[in-house]
């Protein structure tokens, strides 16, 4: 897992408006984060066999594909 991926998948777990955004436009929410092309796809396309391949846990894998959080996921709450 890329340092891009692993940045996104915390925004996704803690970042309310990233995760809005993600959510509506993930290309979009994406744009500046350096992600390798599989990672994008993945990501966006919400690819639960590509998230694996990736190395992703179940837990990450929620996060990204559902936008599930854990429950310490709260507005103005950081890791």
């Amino acid at each position: 897992m890329t340092n891009g991926l692993h940045q996104v998948i915390k925004r996704l777990e803690y970042d309310w408006d990233f995760v809005a955004s993600f959510l509506n436009n993930p290309e979009m929410a994406l744009r500046d984060v350096e992600l390798s092309a599989e990672e994008r796809t993945a990501l966006t396309t919400r690819d639960v066999r590509a998230l694996r391949a990736l190395g992703l846990d179940r837990a990450s894998i929620n996060i990204s594909a559902s936008g599930t959080h854990t429950p310490t996921c709260a507005p103005g709450t950081q890791p």
